[in-house]
């Protein structure tokens, strides 16, 4: 088992003993912990771009299926001068890294520790944790790297997270023993209510 599938199991494992450990009956996935006086309880917190990730970037870099093709570093700056505005090098945009053609010739480089943007078939979208319905599931808007989602309720999956696609994907999933309600969705948390006897 490599290491990026043991980290997802030692998660999963530490979520299921949350859960069985749960005082009130409530189940939860994702989000930030609640303590007894709301009765909920959670592992893990969701990160959140900086607020200055996107800042001043004006339109998000296209990717290949845009109306024109990504822009390398000598192009964008022909356009800077030309336009006297900054130019985004999008042929070396990243998920962590923003290349910037300014109109004096100076090239800026904005980089990030983590992901602030995800590669999407219709360009680059700022990171969004928030869940959202997504073939009969729950899963975040954007997120890079793995995909993640959440049961919507009945009696699939509570959580799964999977890596790759094809015969090369490695999926792991964490289930409730019995059908699970509706959950309650607020930003990137679901809580699960009643889910054991008070």
């Amino acid at each position: 088992m490599d290491g990026h599938l043991r980290r997802v199991t030692a998660l999963l494992v530490a979520v299921a003993a949350a859960v069985i450990g749960l005082p009130g009956g409530v189940a939860w996935a994702g989000g930030a912990p609640r303590l007894p006086a709301g009765r909920q309880v959670g592992i893990g917190k969701p990160w959140r771009a900086p607020s200055s990730a996107l800042a001043g970037q004006g339109r998000l870099p296209e990717l290949g299926g845009g109306a024109r093709p990504p822009l390398d570093v000598a192009t964008a700056v022909r356009e800077a001068k030309a336009s006297g505005r900054p130019v985004v090098a999008s042929a070396l945009t990243t998920a962590t890294q923003l290349v910037t053609a300014q109109p004096d010739g100076v090239i800026a480089v904005k980089s990030y520790v983590l992901p602030v943007r995800v590669a999407t078939g219709r360009g680059w979208v700022p990171v969004n944790t928030s869940l959202r319905p997504s073939g009969g599931r729950l899963a975040p808007a954007a997120v890079p790297g793995d995909g993640v989602s959440f049961s919507a309720g009945g009696t699939g999956p509570m959580a799964e997270i999977w890596h790759g696609s094809g015969r090369s994907q490695a999926r792991l999933a964490l289930w409730w023993p019995g059908p699970l309600p509706a959950p309650d969705v607020s930003g990137p948390s679901a809580t699960y209510r009643n889910v054991l006897p008070a």
